[in-house]
């Protein structure tokens, strides 16, 4: 479900299937029960893999926003994830990068 990697402080996601309210919970679970045993304040979503962006998904990154005091960088963002984080205001709060094209 989740690949993930803790380096100084900072945890490495990357989401290996969509987040939606079918998993949102589990998934929650699994990245805040990461963030207390590593010492995490920066998190880091690789965002190569969605598509798009749920609402439930939109839950678990303003959950972290709170527990990372906003230290959170999403990179790798395909256009509809990047507007839909712009539109929704999380681009105020966090770091957003689109994905570079290396055509």
């Amino acid at each position: 479900m989740i690949t993930s990697k803790v380096d100084n402080g900072n945890l490495m996601l990357v989401f290996e299937e969509p987040v939606d309210a079918s998993n949102a919970m589990e998934l929650q679970d699994e990245v805040f029960k990461l963030c207390a045993e590593n010492g995490v304040y920066s998190v880091t979503i690789d965002a190569d893999n969605m598509k798009s962006i749920s609402s439930a998904a939109l839950r678990l990154l303003m959950k972290l926003t709170k527990i990372t005091n906003n230290n959170i960088t999403v990179i790798n963002a395909n256009p509809i994830v990047y507007d839909t984080l712009e539109y929704t205001g999380f681009g105020d709060l966090i770091s957003v990068q689109m994905k570079q094209n290396n055509a």
